[in-house]
């Protein structure tokens, strides 16, 4: 009995754990900002969002919204905190901040893990621009669902 005990967690241990090899998605996150403007950058998105993330780059004097988007993943220059979901192969990390115009702000990014890494999937840009704080507690993956909560906090 004890080893079918052993064995059940074990088995339990295994299946909480099944992407060990592969960084969190804030030491992912943390490596893009590391890889920043190298030629290794575009490894850690989606080709739709390096190709997207380069037009806004190289049009950032066009209008604001495509000059925020051109920032990432450095617009935050103050994160003060992260968190992640992650359900099989896709995931969500959630990270706030400040920006350098001390404007709170979040970045909500979609991962996807193929090719044995976690690649970014999308990218939302939150501010707060009455300058209050009304970052989620939670990482919340769907849209929908993340917009409902943010709405009950205001």
């Amino acid at each position: 009995m004890n080893k079918y005990l052993c064995l059940f967690f074990v088995l339990f241990i295994a299946s909480c754990t099944n992407k060990p090899n592969n960084p969190a998605l804030e030491n992912q996150f943390n490596a893009l900002k590391a890889a920043y403007n190298s030629q290794s950058e575009a490894s850690f998105m989606t080709a739709d969002v390096w190709q997207s993330l380069q037009a806004t780059r190289n049009n950032s004097n066009q209008s604001a919204f495509t000059h925020a988007l051109s920032l990432f993943p450095n617009e935050i220059i103050n994160i003060t905190d992260n968190k992640e979901a992650i359900k099989g192969d896709s995931g969500c990390l959630l990270v706030s901040g400040t920006n350098s115009d001390n404007i709170p702000m979040d970045y909500y990014i979609s991962y996807r893990y193929t090719d044995s890494s976690w690649v970014i999937d999308s990218v939302t840009s939150k501010y707060f621009l009455d300058s209050e704080k009304r970052f989620l507690q939670t990482a919340e993956c769907s849209q929908e669902k993340r917009m409902k909560l943010w709405m009950a906090q205001h």
